[in-house]
């Protein structure tokens, strides 16, 4: 069974809330999101950075911006928000420079 962060908790209806008293430091780090029924477009993962969480009516999202790796900007840069309850797992990358290692590492 995979345990629910210490910041993520029930809400009316089952949709979560923030403990902002438990709230994970992202400054600095990418976060790596898989969402519940993606477009096949984000599928492997959508990377974010500059990542905080906000309520908009009622509801928790994670707003970030989508850095830009290479040659590939289509969305670059512009502001990106997905809802707590739509992510699946998530991985916190220390920064920039470890998610590129990583795939460096994965291509080989």
């Amino acid at each position: 069974m995979v345990e629910t962060p210490a910041w993520i908790t029930p809400g009316v209806g089952g949709t979560p809330t923030m403990d902002e008293d438990f709230l994970p430091d992202l400054n600095g780090k990418l976060l790596v999101l898989h969402v519940a029924n993606a477009p096949k477009m984000i599928q492997g993962g959508l990377v974010l950075e500059h990542c905080s969480f906000e309520t908009f009516n009622g509801r928790v999202f994670v707003v970030g911006r989508e850095p830009m790796f290479g040659e590939i900007a289509f969305a670059t840069h512009i502001p990106t928000a997905v809802p707590l309850d739509a992510v699946v797992t998530y991985q916190v990358v220390d920064s920039r420079e470890d998610y590129i290692q990583r795939w460096m590492n994965v291509r080989r």
